[in-house]
C-alpha cells in the first residue's frame, strides 16, 4: 500500500489500484493543464529541502506523512537506476538529460525516481520510477509508464505543488511545519480538480489548535 500511495506521488505515482485513491472522470482537458498555464519553477528553491505532504487531491493519506527530498543526479544515481530499469520501460527517457533524483519516505520505508524535462511549460517532467527496488514488487518486463509530473512551486516557494497528469493525483507540501488554515487556503486557492484531504492529520503546528 505505501508504495502505490508513493507510485502515484513521484506518485509514483500511480495508485490505481489502490482502495484510497479517488478516481475522477477522465476530462478532454488534461489535469495538468490549468496548472500549466501559471507555471512556478526554480530548481534551487526546491532541491535539499525536506518537503512534506499537508494536503491531498484524489486520494487518501490520512495520518501518513510523506516526505520527499529533491536532487540532483550524480552520474553514478543515473547509471544505478538506468540498470535497474531499462529492461522494464516501456520506452526509454534521454538518459543524459536526467534533471531530479527524487526520494520519498514514509515510515520506515524509501522509495526513488528520476525525472526528466518534458516539453511544455516549465516543472513538466517524465520520470521513471524505480520499482525494481522496492520489495514486494515485481514489474513485468516493457510493462512500466514513464510518468508525466508536473511541479509548482506556490507561494514563493514556500509550498509545492505535484501532479501526476495521467494518473490525476496531486499534493501540496510545506518544507517547513505550516498552519493548517494556511494549507487549505492556499490548496482552495489552486482550485486543483478533484476532492481535496489534509494529509499527515496527526501533525499540527505548536501554535495552533486543530479540532478533533
Amino acid at each position: 500500500m505505501q508504495l502505490i500511495q508513493f507510485v502515484w506521488f513521484l506518485s509514483l505515482f500511480l495508485a490505481c489500484f489502490c482502495s484510497n485513491y479517488t478516481r475522477i472522470p477522465e476530462r478532454k482537458v488534461e489535469f495538468c493543464e490549468k496548472q500549466g498555464q501559471d507555471p512556478y519553477f526554480d530548481v534551487e528553491l526546491l532541491v535539499g529541502k525536506k518537503w512534506r505532504v499537508y494536503y491531498t487531491w484524489n486520494m487518501i493519506f490520512d495520518s501518513k506523512c510523506y516526505d520527499t527530498v529533491f536532487k540532483r543526479p550524480t552520474k553514478e544515481t543515473i547509471q544505478r537506476i538506468r540498470s535497474d530499469m531499462k529492461d522494464y520501460l516501456q520506452h526509454q527517457p534521454r538518459w543524459s538529460t536526467a534533471a531530479l533524483h527524487v526520494i520519498t519516505r514514509v515510515g520506515s520505508s524509501e522509495h526513488e525516481l528520476l525525472m526528466f524535462p518534458d516539453q511544455g511549460p516549465a516543472g513538466r517532467f517524465l520520470a521513471v520510477p524505480n520499482v525494481v527496488r522496492t520489495p514486494d514488487n515485481f514489474p513485468l518486463s516493457k510493462r512500466v509508464q514513464l510518468l508525466k509530473i508536473f511541479i509548482k512551486l506556490v507561494a514563493n516557494g514556500k509550498y509545492l505543488l505535484v501532479m501526476d497528469c495521467v494518473m490525476r493525483g496531486a499534493s501540496l507540501s510545506a518544507h517547513a511545519q505550516p498552519y493548517r488554515a494556511e494549507v487549505a487556503t492556499h490548496a482552495a486557492a489552486l482550485q486543483v480538480e478533484g476532492p481535496g484531504y489534509p494529509a499527515c492529520t496527526r501533525e499540527k503546528h505548536k501554535n495552533e489548535m486543530i479540532a478533533t
